[in-house]
């Protein structure tokens, strides 16, 4: 059963325990309550895009990559307040090229201007934003050719650490980016592009262990249940199962790209490139759609048209 349509394309469903997120593809944002009603108006804090993003006691933090302006920001909003509309683009792409305002940061940008709207709390990032993940109330995010930062939610430094290096894959294709964290009942796991997977300490960011896995695609996700244990997403289409990092992967080709995942009712469960899936006990069901599932709440599909759908598998 379809749901009413959304006037803007969404691209990224942030799931929270009380309030989610649904983001477009410009900067749009927009509240939903447990059941995914809208909850408020659309908002756009701020003119670029939203890359990624996570959910942690009421607050969402995410990046913002511009890839025309060549600028990185990361920033946090209470979900309990409302959201509201930033500057235009003409106003950040004018701040760039402004001359005459004292009030600028150290890279010489205008920081007045380049703050999102209602935000907590924002910062320019020296590099490219990758992943974002958590542990108990603490941020934890990656930044490429940079390091493993881990922030409180007033944005304050606890710690930071290097990004491994794991010498078996070489440094084609990025192979050692960071492009998931997760955090389990003990400690952190940090996930490479190229199969790399680092054991973290929560504390310090100590590295405990470091291992990789045999792939022939690139990783762009990974998830982490206690129930379900770890899933994988590659780009090409191919899914992974592991129950721990120290077990074997088992690979399933679903024959698109799948967008998004949850462990959901002892399975899990995904969207994407006009497919919806579900993996249970390392049987896969894929069933196909007329559109792209962006986010995916167990039940309900988002897709890219701005329609709630039937999750199909």
């Amino acid at each position: 059963m379809k749901m009413k349509a959304l006037d803007f394309t969404p691209s990224k469903l942030f799931r929270g325990d009380g309030v989610s997120i649904l983001v477009g593809t410009q900067g749009e944002i927009i509240k939903m309550d447990k059941e995914y009603n809208f909850t408020g108006p659309i908002a756009k804090p701020f003119p670029s895009t939203i890359s990624e993003g996570i959910i942690v006691d009421g607050i969402w933090a995410g990046f913002w990559v511009d890839q025309e302006f060549r600028h990185s920001r990361m920033g946090a909003f209470d979900l309990n307040e409302e959201l509201l509309d930033g500057d235009s683009r003409e106003k950040l792409r004018n701040s760039f090229t402004n001359k005459y305002s004292e009030i600028k940061n150290p890279y010489g940008h205008i920081e007045a201007i380049l703050k999102p709207k209602g935000a907590l709390w924002s910062h320019i990032l020296d590099n490219e934003p990758l992943a974002i993940g958590k542990n108990e109330s603490n941020l934890i995010f990656s930044t490429r050719n940079g390091g493993i930062y881990s922030i409180d939610l007033d944005a304050s430094e606890l710690w930071r650490s290097e990004i491994p290096v794991w010498q078996e894959l070489g440094e084609i294709r990025n192979e050692n980016a960071i492009i998931a964290i997760c955090s389990t009942e003990e400690n952190i796991y940090l996930w490479s592009e190229g199969g790399g997977i680092a054991e973290l300490n929560p504390t310090d960011g100590e590295i405990i262990s470091t291992r990789t896995i045999e792939i022939n695609e690139k990783i762009t996700k990974v998830l982490f249940d206690e129930k379900g244990g770890w899933f994988i997403i590659f780009h090409d289409g191919e899914i992974g199962q592991m129950n721990s990092v120290s077990d074997k992967l088992n690979i399933f080709n679903t024959g698109s790209p799948v967008i998004d995942a949850i462990y959901d009712e002892g399975a899990w469960k995904w969207t994407g490139w006009r497919q919806d899936g579900k993996l249970v006990s390392g049987h896969q069901r894929v069933v196909s759609r007329d559109n792209i599932g962006v986010g995916i709440t167990g039940k309900l599909v988002i897709t890219n048209d701005g329609t709630w759908d039937s999750f199909r598998a």
